[in-house]
């Protein structure tokens, strides 16, 4: 009676390109499983990756040669390539590096109402942060953002809410002078996103005024007597500053 066991094998990661990935990209992971000498033939089954620090997996079979795992954690993981064996060829694994950066972002900005406004009227600015592809989320962007007009900062450190928006309302600002105004809103980032800027002109147009007499004492007065005459000069009332 001759006893055959069952031949060792060879697993060996050949590609896990890109290196260095970001936050929350998919990549391919691409394996290979050989017989080991003095083995022979072809194994069969299927190989598990696994990445340190996090919960990340992903399969494939030894025929494919490759699967696709996404990674969440920034900084250097090490990826683990495990054959799990079949009737034939016992199990191996292989290790290797690989650099998880953070993703990049954008910031947009909007403004309620849209350009132009006029001068005391209220104003709200909203920043929109969007992941940059190919990262992703969940978890998605968090921190803050501040608000630079023509080179002053405002609502600094505004939190970032679910949405993935920050707004800087009217009670975080002064009354916008007229003229073309630069916003600017920077996003400061956080442990998995860069951070980013995005900014818009903006227009705030003069504001009307009505001017009322409202004396001119003495009324009736005498052939070149002086009199004086009061009046009033206020801004359209639509137009005062609501905030």
């Amino acid at each position: 009676i001759q006893t055959v066991s069952k031949s060792p094998s060879t697993t060996t990661i050949t590609s896990d390109a890109p290196d260095p990935s970001v936050f929350g990209q998919t990549f391919p992971v691409t394996f290979t499983v050989v017989a080991a000498p003095p083995g022979a033939g072809t194994p069969t089954g299927n190989v598990i990756v696994t990445a340190s620090g996090g919960p990340e997996t992903c399969t494939g079979t030894v025929a494919a040669g490759t699967c696709n795992i996404k990674l969440s954690g920034v900084g250097i993981r090490t990826l683990t390539a495990t054959y799990q064996s079949d009737a034939n060829f016992l199990s191996s694994s292989d290790t290797e590096a690989h650099q998880v950066d953070k993703a990049n972002t954008t910031t947009t900005v909007t403004a309620v109402p849209a350009s132009p406004s006029t001068f005391g009227q209220s104003v709200t600015f909203t920043a929109t942060i969007a992941i940059q592809a190919p990262g992703a989320g969940p978890p998605n962007p968090t921190g803050t953002v501040s608000f630079n007009i023509d080179g002053n900062l405002y609502c600094v450190n505004t939190p970032i809410n679910a949405s993935l928006q920050a707004t800087c309302t009217q009670a975080g600002l002064p009354a916008l002078p007229a003229g073309l105004r630069d916003v600017v809103a920077l996003y400061g980032g956080d442990g998995n996103y860069n951070g980013s800027a995005g900014d818009i002109n903006y227009t705030v147009n003069k504001a009307n005024t009505t001017t009322s007499i409202v004396s001119d004492l003495p009324d009736p007065s005498l052939v070149n007597q002086p009199y004086t005459v009061t009046w009033t000069v206020v801004p359209t009332p639509a137009q005062v500053n609501s905030g």
